[in-house]
């Protein structure tokens, strides 16, 4: 029983509407593992995430699925942020079927609660931003204005200041 999709990077519409053929490989194997996703799943509605965070969350949790093979020494990210080599590799590796979705059981999912390496198809992966409160921490905030009469404006400070920190050499 052969895969659903183009069986190579080459076959697809052709490479003429990409800027190069690296791009059109790239998508290629974008469209690939996501029509491997939906064939896994039986969701036609199955889309491929790329960040391990969202990879985890609406891949690993959601359909319970796994990414088995992806080689060590390539990172697990968008793949147009590889090279056409890591691309073609990874497209042989789907070829094959050493690269593949497959059920995840529940020990799987338990693991990957616990850390973002049980999770990731690869070993290496962009790590994700903290979670910050504010993203905007020492920026002044306007006061919002909503019944004027509830919320008076704050009178202005006009006196002297004093220094965050007053010594016991000075007056």
């Amino acid at each position: 029983m052969g895969r659903t999709g183009p069986r190579n990077g080459k076959e697809k519409a052709g490479w003429h509407e990409y800027s190069s053929r690296g791009d059109a490989e790239r998508a290629v194997f974008k469209e690939i593992l996501t029509m491997g996703l939906v064939e896994a799943s039986s969701d036609p509605g199955a889309e491929m995430h790329w960040t391990v965070l969202t990879f985890r969350d609406r891949v690993l949790f959601f359909y319970r699925l796994l990414l088995v093979g992806w080689p060590r020494d390539i990172m697990f990210c968008n793949p147009s942020t590889l090279n056409v080599g890591e691309v073609q590799r990874l497209l042989a590796l789907y070829a094959q079927h050493r690269l593949y979705f497959r059920q995840a059981t529940a020990g799987d999912v338990l693991v990957a609660r616990e850390s973002l390496y049980n999770a990731c198809p690869g070993l290496t992966f962009r790590a994700p931003p903290p979670e910050t409160c504010r993203s905007n921490l020492g920026e002044w905030w306007a006061r919002p204005m909503v019944d004027r009469v509830k919320y008076p404006q704050r009178r202005a400070r006009k006196g002297p200041k004093s220094r965050r920190w007053v010594g016991s050499d000075s007056e």
